[in-house]
């Protein structure tokens, strides 16, 4: 039965445009599409044209697996189409790129302890007033719902994390921050903050 053409329905070129795969990758999941578990799901337009529904577009284009780092245009597709919960930074006192990097994966370290399926990204970057300190941008994904408190409390009980965190001699503190990731308010802003890299990006999982 022939199917209608709807905006339900994408070609490669969109699903080239909107994923992080290259060329090959596209081909090999195309054998897939070719299974009983798949045929509801594809069909061949005019000209023998391959359309693939939506519905299935992050089960075979999506992995966990962050692009390669020298190809940022697929690494900001790959973080556009993942689903985040919580948006956060650090802005430490005084701190270069491997400091940052140090001071991101204790926080991550942990969450992990607490949320096994915890995966974050997260992208250092420089300071606008000065030409040798830097800051970091992270996202998170967790199954489950995280006590934003409670991960300040935990920071303040590592010596690193309090002394570049949490300063004595500063009163007010804004250099952690974490808050849930708000689609409808912040998705494309949030994404700005995390894509604009050029020093360091990693995935934590």
């Amino acid at each position: 039965m022939k199917q209608s053409i709807n905006n339900e329905w994408v070609n490669k070129h969109y699903i080239m445009n909107e994923y992080p795969i290259s060329q090959k990758t596209y081909c090999n999941k195309l054998n897939l599409l070719d299974t009983e578990p798949y045929s509801g799901f594809t069909f061949h337009g005019e000209n023998k044209e391959r359309f693939i529904h939506k519905s299935i577009l992050d089960t075979m284009f999506l992995s966990n697996r962050i692009p390669n780092y020298n190809k940022p245009h697929q690494v900001r597709k790959w973080v556009r189409k993942h689903k985040w919960d919580y948006f956060g930074n650090i802005t430490p006192l005084e701190s270069d790129i491997p400091t940052n990097v140090e001071l991101t994966r204790r926080i991550f370290r942990k969450l992990k302890s607490r949320h096994a399926d915890l995966i974050l990204f997260y992208s250092v970057e420089k300071n606008p007033y000065s030409q040798k300190l830097y800051h970091t941008h992270f996202l998170l994904k967790s199954e489950e719902s995280i006590d934003t408190n409670e991960i300040s409390s935990q920071i303040k009980q590592d010596s690193l994390l309090r002394e570049f965190l949490y300063p004595r001699e500063i009163k007010t503190n804004s250099r952690f921050q974490i808050e849930s990731y708000d689609y409808e308010l912040f998705h494309q802003r949030g994404l700005n903050y995390v894509l604009k890299y050029n020093h360091k990006i990693g995935l934590m999982k």
